[in-house]
């Protein structure tokens, strides 16, 4: 029998004690030599600015009056985004105190006027019509039940022509590995010199839906099921495949220490690494497990 799916007030509790979750150091996106790779097949290899950046001064190149944020955790992107200069005013929200007292603090500590942080959740929020001209998910709707009321919402509260966009982990529910991304993880651990890994006899395991509940309740709930219903709610008219089916499973059972330092042995590595992954995914052994996606109110 599986376990029962943790309420929502336990999820708040993990989140509650762990507000920065996003920033440790051993997400695969934590490297600086990965994240640009990442941010490059954003911007389908027209940049290496950061995703945000690009997006807002390349893609749009024009400024947007009013932005709402779901799911902000503690407030990092949002707080990019208004002092980009590109966002007028923004409001965003997460059902985790500790998170959204976090963002309080860096939006005044930064004197930024046109911030409004709040605590809701993403599974029952209501918001008024027609108010915002742009919507931003980083990585917030893998962690929502609830994915059709949130966009319903989102949509309701667009304006007309307004934009959506999305940075999302949309890989194995629950993060529950294929047997693939578990057998390519392991075949590259094997290979490693062992200054690059945690342990000589660290492997990829198979976790079972009690382990990672217990880890984290909110975690990839309907993760599959969001390029769908994207497309469903809203008109897709940008998107590219970012990867992660490889770099986010094994990345934390690597020396992340040592991969920062910039030198040739590492940076070898690390690009071979990200090449291995990248020929899994044009081949179509894998597919990606992180997409990113700009879309706009259906009329």
């Amino acid at each position: 029998m599986l376990p029962t799916v943790r309420n929502k007030t336990t999820a708040r509790e993990y989140w509650e004690s762990n507000p920065n979750v996003m920033y440790i150091e051993n997400t695969w996106t934590s490297n600086p030599l990965i994240a640009q790779r990442v941010y490059n097949k954003i911007s389908g290899g027209n940049s290496s600015k950061h995703w945000l950046n690009w997006v807002l001064e390349d893609y749009f190149g024009h400024s947007f009056s009013h932005a709402i944020c779901p799911g902000c955790g503690s407030g990092g992107h949002e707080i990019a985004m208004l002092k980009s200069g590109f966002v007028n005013k923004l409001d965003a929200f997460d059902f985790s105190r500790a998170s959204i007292d976090l963002a309080i603090n860096e939006a005044t500590r930064e004197q930024l006027s046109g911030a409004n942080f709040y605590v809701d959740n993403l599974n029952e929020f209501t918001l008024d019509e027609g108010v915002y001209d742009l919507a931003c998910f980083t990585g917030s709707l893998h962690h929502t039940s609830n994915i059709e009321h949130c966009l319903e919402q989102i949509r309701w509260s667009l304006k007309t022509n307004g934009f959506i966009i999305v940075w999302e982990y949309v890989g194995p529910c629950y993060l529950l590995w294929r047997d693939e991304q578990i057998k390519y993880v392991n075949k590259i651990l094997k290979l490693l010199p062992s200054e690059f890994k945690l342990d000589d006899a660290i492997s990829l395991g198979r976790r079972s839906l009690a382990q990672q509940l217990n880890a984290d309740p909110s975690e990839a709930v309907r993760s599959t099921i969001i390029p769908e219903l994207l497309r469903e709610y809203f008109d897709i008219e940008y998107e590219q495949g970012c990867g992660g089916t490889i770099l986010q499973p094994l990345y934390p059972l690597l020396n992340h220490q040592r991969l920062i330092q910039d030198d040739a042995a590492t940076n070898s590595i690390l690009n071979l690494v990200i090449e291995y992954e990248d020929l899994l995914i044009e081949s179509g052994v894998l597919g990606n497990d992180f997409r990113f996606f700009i879309g706009k109110k259906m009329s």
